[in-house]
Order: structure tokens, then sequence, then C-alpha cells
């Protein structure tokens, strides 16, 4: 029996009968799930292989990602989660993923505090380098300079980098090479 408040009681049951899906809470929901954010997502992220091609349909309410951490996920509350280095790395990736960004200002630095500069790079082994000038920036914007610093070393991206979409509310970061869209109200001028 589960409670029927919970907003993973489908999740919860799918998993008790398949524990062979490859699944974990993604993006805004790693971010609640984690405690960074204070804010439960609308419609909560679920990341599953690129190759799994179909998820039972009791998990249509949740919004899915075909994308797969490097890092396994850990479990909070009895539930896969996407570990903070993970969520970072895949915010840096792919950034049009993430839904709250107005308000991701609130925890970054917590999150970096969090994340095993290590770990942060086993994520970005396979990623682009504009994910690594993204990161690299979001870390200096959470006051970790060092560790932008060093993310920056090893990033060679061809041309500019962009964070975000909407071209009309940006601001171009000499430092980054980088057009940032996403930051741009939450960060002073």
């Amino acid at each position: 029996a589960l409670p029927s408040g919970d907003p993973f009681v489908e999740l919860r049951a799918t998993l008790q009968r398949r524990h062979d899906l490859p699944l974990a809470l993604a993006y805004d929901s790693a971010a609640w799930l984690q405690g960074l954010s204070t804010r439960q997502p609308h419609q909560h992220v679920l990341a599953t292989y690129p190759s799994q091609k179909k998820l039972p349909s009791a998990l249509s309410d949740f919004r899915v990602t075909r994308t797969w951490g490097v890092i396994d996920p850990e479990y909070k509350d009895k539930l896969p989660v996407w570990r903070v280095p993970t969520l970072l790395a895949k915010m840096a990736i792919e950034p049009t993923y993430f839904r709250d960004w107005p308000n991701v200002m609130e925890w970054l630095e917590e999150a970096f505090k969090r994340a095993d500069p290590t770990e942060l790079e086993r994520e970005l082994t396979v990623a682009p380098d504009t994910a690594r000038v993204r990161l690299a920036y979001l870390a200096d914007q959470a006051t970790f300079t060092n560790l932008a610093g060093e993310l920056m070393r090893n990033a060679h991206p061809h041309g500019v980098t962009y964070l975000g979409r909407d071209r009309t509310r940006s601001r171009f970061i000499r430092d980054y090479n980088l057009i940032d869209a996403l930051l741009v109200p939450s960060v002073k001028s």
C-alpha cells in the first residue's frame, strides 16, 4: 500500500513491479528531491536510457528525457534520483531540458558545494566543449571561481556558447565567450 498524497505513487508502483527498468528522477525533480530547490516541479521529470523505447503507461504524467548520467543515481525516499554532479552537468549539457532557471540562483552555490569536481569531470567525459563552458559559467555564478577556471582550461569550444535560446533578453559574458539568456534576470548586471 502506498500513501495517496504521494506525487510518485505511479513511479513507486512501477518500480516495485519492474526492478530492471532504468529510471531516475532528473532535472527539476532531482533538484527538488536533492533538497536544493524549494519548489516542487509542476511536472516531474524521469530520465531513462536513450535506447529505452517504451515506458509503462502509468508513467505518462511524467516528462521523460532519454538521457542517462555517467554516475549511477542515488536513492532518496526510496526513489532513484540523479546525483548533484549529474544534475549540474546535465543542466550544462542540455540547458533547455531544465525548466526552473528563474529560481536556480537560490540554490546553485549549495549544489556546487555538494558536487565533487572529479564526479563533474566524469559526467563531462562524453559532453561537448560547450557544456564545459556553460558549467564553468554556472560555477562562476555560484562563486566557485577556481572550479570555473579548471573547467575552462580543458574547454576548447568553436565560437560562441549559448545558455538559453531567447536572444531578446540576453547578455554577452566576455570571459566565457557565452551569451546568457537564462540567468540574466537573476544575475546583477
